[in-house]
């Protein structure tokens, strides 16, 4: 057992260390770092094959149906035929655009029997008529 041990020195080295930087991250965090990145080379006519091995030969080491998984779970899709577009609406925004749609639709059935009482008033019909 060593008695030279200076453990004050030691605690204030330890208190002068450093935070380690976290090296490990996982390839759904490299995706979403790179995704700005992997939208260029769609643009740019890359299939998704084609940035799979991209990636692969560049030492990111994975398949086609995992970068598209998280790559939807950033709400980006990319399909093979080299489409990039923003999944659509919520569900909550798609129940809104029902909700606009029934009352345009009603609105305009309002316009319509108002446009027929207003005809009605203006030239009412014959008894025979009725």
């Amino acid at each position: 057992m060593q008695n030279n041990i200076n453990l004050e020195q030691i605690k204030a080295d330890i208190e002068k260390a450093e935070k380690k930087q976290d090296t490990k991250k996982s390839k759904q965090q490299v995706v979403n770092e790179l995704k700005p990145h992997i939208e260029l080379l769609k643009e740019k006519g890359y299939s998704i094959s084609e940035i799979v091995k991209f990636l692969t030969d560049r030492g990111l080491a994975i398949t086609e149906g995992t970068l598209k998984s998280y790559l939807n779970r950033n709400n980006t899709k990319i399909t093979t035929k080299s489409k990039v577009s923003k999944i659509n609406k919520k569900p909550k925004m798609i129940q809104q655009d029902i909700i606009n749609d029934a009352e345009k639709h009603n609105s305009s059935n309002n316009i319509i029997n108002t446009n027929e009482n207003n005809i009605n008033s203006k030239f009412p019909l014959r008894d025979d008529e009725v």
